[in-house]
């Protein structure tokens, strides 16, 4: 389910330039085609849970749509 997510993030972002990743230490590999062909608007934040969600926050109240995606423990 996962993976069908985030292809579908990025799917997505290849047609809506106000789509942005935002991601939490989610592993080497992850989105890599986005990153690749989008580095503008991918974020690999590390362990920063917090500062993930204020960087969405500031990119939704700019008009951009974020794509927020860490892993609960």
């Amino acid at each position: 389910m996962r993976k069908t997510c985030l292809d579908m993030v990025y799917q997505l972002a290849k047609k809506d330039e106000r789509i942005f990743f935002i991601g939490s230490d989610l592993g080497v590999g992850t989105l890599q085609k986005f990153k690749e062909e989008m580095p503008d608007r991918f974020f690999m934040e590390g362990i920063s849970e917090a500062n993930v969600i204020g960087m969405a926050t500031g990119l939704a109240l700019e008009g951009k749509i974020p794509y927020v995606n860490t892993i609960a423990t």
